[in-house]
Protein backbone atom coordinates (compact mmCIF):
# COMPACT_ATOMS: atom_id res chain seq x y z
CA UNK A 1 0.00 0.00 0.00
CA UNK A 2 0.80 3.89 -1.03
CA UNK A 3 0.29 6.46 1.62
CA UNK A 4 -0.68 9.70 -0.61
CA UNK A 5 -0.44 13.25 0.81
CA UNK A 6 -2.16 15.92 -0.99
CA UNK A 7 -2.24 19.67 -0.30
CA UNK A 8 -5.85 21.42 -0.87
CA UNK A 9 -6.34 24.39 -1.87
CA UNK A 10 -9.60 26.12 -0.67
CA UNK A 11 -11.09 29.12 -2.19
CA UNK A 12 -13.37 31.51 0.31
CA UNK A 13 -16.76 29.96 -1.27
CA UNK A 14 -15.66 26.85 -0.28
CA UNK A 15 -14.49 25.22 -3.75
CA UNK A 16 -11.34 22.65 -3.21
CA UNK A 17 -8.30 23.03 -5.60
CA UNK A 18 -5.17 20.93 -5.86
CA UNK A 19 -3.30 23.84 -7.82
CA UNK A 20 -2.55 27.15 -5.92
CA UNK A 21 -2.76 29.01 -9.56
CA UNK A 22 -6.08 27.52 -10.47
CA UNK A 23 -7.78 28.44 -6.73
CA UNK A 24 -5.98 31.99 -7.11
CA UNK A 25 -8.07 32.49 -10.49
CA UNK A 26 -10.78 31.17 -9.27
CA UNK A 27 -10.72 33.86 -6.51
CA UNK A 28 -9.96 36.20 -8.35
CA UNK A 29 -13.21 35.55 -10.87
CA UNK A 30 -15.22 35.34 -7.60
CA UNK A 31 -13.70 38.88 -6.41
CA UNK A 32 -14.37 40.21 -9.94
CA UNK A 33 -18.48 38.95 -9.88
CA UNK A 34 -18.72 40.35 -6.63
CA UNK A 35 -17.95 43.88 -8.11
CA UNK A 36 -20.15 43.26 -10.79
CA UNK A 37 -22.96 42.56 -9.01
CA UNK A 38 -22.23 45.44 -6.17
CA UNK A 39 -24.46 47.87 -8.01
CA UNK A 40 -27.36 46.24 -7.25
CA UNK A 41 -26.54 45.43 -3.33
CA UNK A 42 -27.91 42.84 -1.36
CA UNK A 43 -30.26 40.01 -2.71
CA UNK A 44 -33.85 41.61 -1.12
CA UNK A 45 -35.76 39.39 0.90
CA UNK A 46 -39.06 38.42 -1.42
CA UNK A 47 -41.92 36.60 -1.11
CA UNK A 48 -44.16 35.23 -3.72
CA UNK A 49 -45.27 37.75 -6.22
CA UNK A 50 -43.45 40.70 -4.35
CA UNK A 51 -40.31 42.61 -6.42
CA UNK A 52 -37.90 44.93 -5.58
CA UNK A 53 -37.79 47.99 -8.24
CA UNK A 54 -33.74 48.14 -9.66
CA UNK A 55 -32.97 51.27 -11.99
CA UNK A 56 -33.12 49.64 -15.31
CA UNK A 57 -30.24 51.18 -16.27
CA UNK A 58 -28.20 49.54 -13.51
CA UNK A 59 -29.74 46.05 -14.16
CA UNK A 60 -28.64 46.41 -17.76
CA UNK A 61 -25.05 47.53 -16.94
CA UNK A 62 -24.73 44.81 -14.01
CA UNK A 63 -26.17 42.20 -17.25
CA UNK A 64 -23.71 43.59 -19.79
CA UNK A 65 -20.32 43.03 -17.72
CA UNK A 66 -21.75 40.04 -16.25
CA UNK A 67 -21.79 38.63 -20.03
CA UNK A 68 -18.66 40.00 -20.70
CA UNK A 69 -16.99 38.08 -17.34
CA UNK A 70 -18.76 35.03 -18.76
CA UNK A 71 -17.29 34.97 -22.32
CA UNK A 72 -14.05 35.17 -20.74
CA UNK A 73 -14.27 32.32 -18.76
CA UNK A 74 -16.34 30.32 -20.93
CA UNK A 75 -15.70 29.21 -24.68
CA UNK A 76 -19.10 28.43 -26.40
CA UNK A 77 -20.25 30.66 -29.36
CA UNK A 78 -23.40 31.80 -28.07
CA UNK A 79 -21.00 34.53 -25.62
CA UNK A 80 -19.42 36.20 -29.50
CA UNK A 81 -22.84 38.15 -29.75
CA UNK A 82 -23.37 41.48 -28.23
CA UNK A 83 -23.94 41.93 -24.72
CA UNK A 84 -27.17 44.10 -24.74
CA UNK A 85 -28.41 41.43 -27.61
CA UNK A 86 -28.17 38.19 -24.92
CA UNK A 87 -30.92 37.98 -22.68
CA UNK A 88 -30.99 36.78 -19.14
CA UNK A 89 -33.44 33.97 -19.69
CA UNK A 90 -31.67 32.58 -22.59
CA UNK A 91 -29.53 29.88 -23.22
CA UNK A 92 -26.81 30.98 -22.07
CA UNK A 93 -28.12 31.03 -18.43
CA UNK A 94 -28.08 27.00 -19.30
CA UNK A 95 -24.64 27.05 -19.90
CA UNK A 96 -23.40 28.59 -16.59
CA UNK A 97 -25.97 26.84 -14.63
CA UNK A 98 -24.43 23.25 -15.99
CA UNK A 99 -20.45 25.14 -15.17
CA UNK A 100 -21.74 25.62 -11.35
CA UNK A 101 -19.85 27.90 -9.31
CA UNK A 102 -19.83 31.58 -8.58
CA UNK A 103 -20.96 32.63 -12.64
CA UNK A 104 -23.88 30.48 -12.02
CA UNK A 105 -25.01 32.12 -8.65
CA UNK A 106 -24.84 35.16 -10.24
CA UNK A 107 -26.54 34.66 -13.36
CA UNK A 108 -29.57 32.73 -11.24
CA UNK A 109 -30.24 36.44 -9.84
CA UNK A 110 -30.14 37.99 -12.91
CA UNK A 111 -32.89 35.53 -14.16
CA UNK A 112 -35.09 36.51 -11.12
CA UNK A 113 -35.49 40.48 -12.86
CA UNK A 114 -37.76 41.53 -15.42
CA UNK A 115 -36.76 43.43 -18.36
CA UNK A 116 -38.15 46.41 -16.97
CA UNK A 117 -35.04 45.91 -13.14
CA UNK A 118 -37.85 44.19 -11.71
CA UNK A 119 -35.98 41.64 -9.42
CA UNK A 120 -38.62 38.82 -8.05
CA UNK A 121 -37.42 36.26 -5.68
CA UNK A 122 -37.51 33.46 -8.11
CA UNK A 123 -37.25 33.29 -12.45
CA UNK A 124 -40.81 31.96 -12.73
CA UNK A 125 -42.17 35.01 -11.73
CA UNK A 126 -39.51 37.90 -13.84
CA UNK A 127 -40.38 35.59 -17.26
CA UNK A 128 -44.40 35.84 -16.24
CA UNK A 129 -43.91 40.04 -15.49
CA UNK A 130 -41.94 39.90 -19.12
CA UNK A 131 -45.25 38.40 -20.51
CA UNK A 132 -47.36 41.44 -19.89
CA UNK A 133 -44.51 44.08 -20.63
Amino acid sequence: MKEVIKHLFVAKDGAEFTDKGECQKYEWLISSIEEIMLPLGKRPTLQNCQFFQHSKDVFLSVRDALVCCAAEECDHPEWEAKSNTIHQHSILGRILDDRGGPLRDAWYRLMCFSNDGKEWDQPFFAIEANKSL
